[in-house]
């Protein structure tokens, strides 16, 4: 782990950074020689294969079953409760119902 006082990191912020992303290293910055803050890499956000290849497994752990056509069928009205409000696409303005 490297190390910066504070007043190189605010002089030499982007340089540190761009270490910081070259070697995923977290930097400690120090004030009068002992560690007040640290920079560290953030976690990249998961991607969308990576999403649906955790919910596979964990629908095959719990042994989970679904009705795919359940899930493509419309929702009663009352199913929207407070949801209910003005039809988008009524252009007056008023309130429906």
């Amino acid at each position: 782990m490297s190390t910066a006082s504070l007043f190189e990191a605010k002089t030499h912020l982007s340089a540190l950074i761009a270490q910081l992303e070259k070697t995923g290293e977290p930097v400690t910055i120090t004030r009068h020689g002992k560690p007040v803050a640290r920079l560290v890499p953030i976690d990249p956000p998961p991607q969308p294969a990576e999403i649906l290849a955790d919910l596979h497994r964990r629908v095959r752990e719990q042994n989970l079953v679904y009705d795919y056509s359940d899930l493509c069928r419309p929702l009663p009205a009352d199913a929207w409760g407070d949801l209910i409000g003005p039809d988008p696409t009524d252009h007056t303005g008023k309130t429906i119902g």
